[in-house]
């Protein structure tokens, strides 16, 4: 039986359309590589809307004049409502890399109210939080710039130790250099990851995937490298099976055509493949 499939070109124009879709650019000479890392590096950044538990820390202070922009932006978060407009602008530029992200995995928020062309107005003061798929753990709100202060660590693992347990790197006494926020800041701007160690034995290894050498998220190159593994795994196992399908396809009383063409399809729950040509 003649069979046509190109999994990983259904997958390129999948994520083409999508990127496009979501208002970011896309270059024709884009490769697979390049749209792989763009699709998997904006959904890290974005905050998908849906209901979450707030937690808010003991040393959590809000200026009063933020009172009611961080009141409304909680509410957003426990209504499960879009909080984009509370992310940075950069959020539209996917060529953009988040160090405190990609580093620490910790989300900052503005706590404006009136929204101007798709943006609350911006606040110098921020919200710092850790974003899980059913939770918020609010951290602390703190002047922007507060990038690298590694209290931001030290109350997720005093608060919420159970939120960032599985980034604590086990067996290991100490750092034998202990970075400063300072250092942490010219560390990432070189492309050299680094570690926080909040007391002795207490050490965690980068909780948002951790950066390249060239600033990129290693969590979404991974996800891409994976996705595309998976995609190619699929398309040999349509490949060597292809006898099986077919007589499914009979078994449902559908005549396949001369030549069997499959192609990927991608919803909310996976991926599955179609056989167009019944």
């Amino acid at each position: 039986m003649d069979i046509e499939i190109d999994l990983i070109s259904d997958w390129t124009e999948y994520l083409r359309s999508e990127i496009a879709a979501s208002g970011y650019s896309v270059g024709p000479n884009d490769s697979l590589y390049d749209l792989s890392y763009k699709y998997f590096n904006i959904q890290k950044r974005k905050v998908l809307a849906s209901p979450r538990t707030v937690h808010e820390s003991t040393t959590l202070s809000c200026p009063k004049e933020h009172q009611s922009g961080y009141t409304a932006l909680k509410n957003k978060l426990i209504n499960g409502e879009d909080v984009t407009p509370h992310l940075s602008k950069m959020i539209l530029n996917n060529n953009y890399e988040d160090f405190l992200l990609n580093d620490w995995g910790i989300h900052h928020f503005h706590l404006g109210k009136n929204i101007n062309d798709g943006f609350v107005e911006r606040t110098g003061p921020l919200l710092f939080a850790l974003v899980k798929d059913s939770d918020v753990y609010c951290i602390d709100i703190k002047a922007h710039g507060a990038w690298s202060k590694q209290d931001l660590i030290r109350t997720l693992h005093t608060e919420w130790p159970k939120s960032i347990a599985s980034f604590r790197i086990n067996g290991i006494l100490g750092l034998s250099y202990q970075p400063s926020n300072d250092d942490i800041a010219k560390l990432r701007k070189a492309g050299v990851q680094s570690m926080v160690q909040i007391e002795d034995g207490v050490v965690y290894g980068p909780i948002g995937g951790g950066y390249s050498t060239a600033g990129t998220s290693i969590q979404s190159r991974m996800q891409a490298n994976r996705y595309c593994r998976l995609i190619r795994d699929i398309e040999r196992r349509v490949k060597e099976n292809t006898d099986m399908y077919i007589g499914k396809i009979k078994e449902h009383g559908l005549t396949p055509g001369k030549v069997s063409r499959f192609q990927l399809m991608v919803n909310n729950q996976g991926f599955y493949v179609v056989e167009m040509e019944s």
